[in-house]
């Protein structure tokens, strides 16, 4: 290495440039902050960020298309049901008689 700086690789302790950031022979990152930002893990943070403004931007959107509507509170001492029949079998009838609204 002709009038280049070098220093010795933190892992396999070869000779390599003073300017390298990653050992040419090992791959290893020669600093912690090069170590750190070229992580996969610190790739994930910003699409976290984005999946995290997308489900509170999915979730308004979701209560104005799914609106529950008017509380059924409010009516449930209006309706009288005397009497109901439910049959379950193969034709699956559900029948309601005699409901009056008051």
């Amino acid at each position: 290495m002709t009038n280049e700086k070098i220093k010795i690789c933190k892992m396999c302790f070869k000779e390599i440039s003073d300017k390298a950031k990653k050992c040419p022979y090992c791959q290893h990152w020669q600093n912690k902050w090069s170590l750190i930002t070229f992580h996969p893990l610190f790739a994930m943070i910003p699409m976290i960020i984005m999946l995290g403004i997308f489900l509170t931007l999915w979730g308004g959107l979701f209560e104005k298309i799914f609106d529950p509507g008017e509380p059924f509170s409010k009516h449930k001492n209006s309706i009288i049901i005397e009497q109901t029949k439910m049959k379950f079998g193969q034709n699956y009838l559900v029948k309601a008689e005699n409901i009056l609204l008051l």
